[in-house]
């Protein structure tokens, strides 16, 4: 989700009345397992497999790649889904902005990364893999912090509870913040310098960096407690489950990532949390349209299902498996690693397209 989707708040009908919306995006429980609270329980459990068995024990393997299959896969899938849906028209008639970032996040981004991963390969050139991975790491914390901060304001929006503007600006401060240290330590040594067994580059940083990151992290923590305190105090209304989210979003998956136990995991409730969203957007969507809503949605599903499996499985194994691409220079695995991290990088730009508050279509099947 968008930092964008910040500045989506007091909406109101023609007639000038304020919209009455559900509060919530599909009821009480499944917000609040998708938001993140489901994740403690499963944490929960891995950590207790961690202290009991050396390498993981297959079953668990077995539910990681599971959940993998069901919602990573698919939660990538929708993306380009709903960002590529009447795409010409899109380009067509939104606005200049919003149609530059359109076209800039549809084709600018995915030709260019094709190129450079085409040269990569006829070049036979690690360091070109090494780039693109830790490009790759580089974004995906990002988006992961961004995500837990949209469906906060989410949350927000449906309980009545808007931020105000300085409250907005502290609390995606303290997600540059947040981000920044993770990145710190990541490159300090704690993070691991393969990207599916591919090298990647790790910046040094400066351990003064590292603990002027951690002390700017902690302090504007504090004000982010003390913000939401202040609202408590005040009788004010907290979106409690969006709090979840952004809490539960930096604190804990962000440097969870850093822990090999928990890299798919953390990915899977990373995508539910992705995923509530966009089944939300998607049967508001046809549901103002006509023909039969089960049907169609059923079709989405499927299609993100199928296509996800066949992008991140079938294909590059295939392409692995039966064409040469200089195993010596490159190593092998090659294919798998450029779909997954091309799907993950492009996922990142496509997003920020399509849940910024200016987006026509996110006002009108998410917001009211």
């Amino acid at each position: 989700m968008s930092t964008q989707l910040g500045a989506i708040e007091g909406l109101h009908a023609p007639g000038g009345v304020v919209i009455e919306r559900q509060r919530y995006l599909f009821g009480p429980v499944v917000d609040f397992i998708c938001f993140g609270g489901g994740s403690f329980m499963v944490i929960a459990l891995v950590v207790l497999f961690h202290t009991m068995h050396a390498p993981p024990p297959p079953q668990l393997l077995f539910v990681v790649l599971f959940a993998a299959t069901i919602l990573n896969f698919p939660h990538f899938v929708h993306s380009y889904q709903i960002f590529y849906a009447r795409f010409g028209t899109k380009i067509a008639t939104e606005g200049g902005a919003l149609r530059r970032r359109y076209v800039f996040a549809g084709t600018v981004i995915p030709i260019g990364l094709l190129a450079a991963i085409a040269a990569a390969m006829g070049l036979e050139a690690p360091i070109g893999i090494a780039v693109l991975g830790s490009l790759f790491v580089f974004l995906t914390g990002w988006h992961y912090v961004k995500q837990g901060y949209g469906l906060l304001i989410v949350d927000s929006v449906l309980k009545r509870s808007f931020f105000q503007a300085w409250e907005k600006r502290l609390l995606v401060a303290n997600c540059y913040a947040v981000w920044l240290s993770y990145w710190c330590i990541y490159n300090d040594g704690f993070g691991s310098n393969e990207v599916f067994s591919k090298l990647i580059v790790l910046v040094h940083v400066p351990e003064n960096l590292v603990s002027a990151s951690l002390l700017g992290s902690g302090v504007f923590l504090v004000a982010i407690l003390t913000m939401f305190g202040r609202r408590i105090v005040r009788g004010e209304p907290v979106p409690v489950l969006g709090a979840l989210s952004y809490f539960t979003t930096l604190y804990v998956w962000l440097f969870l990532l850093l822990d090999p136990w928990f890299l798919l995991i953390v990915p899977a409730f990373h995508s539910l949390q992705y995923l509530i969203v966009v089944w939300r957007f998607k049967l508001s969507e046809l549901s103002a349209g006509r023909g039969s809503r089960t049907r169609a949605f059923s079709g989405f599903l499927l299609f993100g299902f199928l296509v996800g499996i066949a992008a991140f499985i079938i294909v590059p194994l295939f392409l692995d498996t039966f064409v040469d691409y200089g195993a010596t220079a490159l190593g092998s695995g090659i294919f798998l690693f450029f779909f997954v991290v091309f799907i993950n990088i492009h996922h990142y730009f496509l997003d920020n397209v399509t849940w910024r508050r200016e987006n026509p279509d996110v006002r009108r099947y998410l917001m009211t």
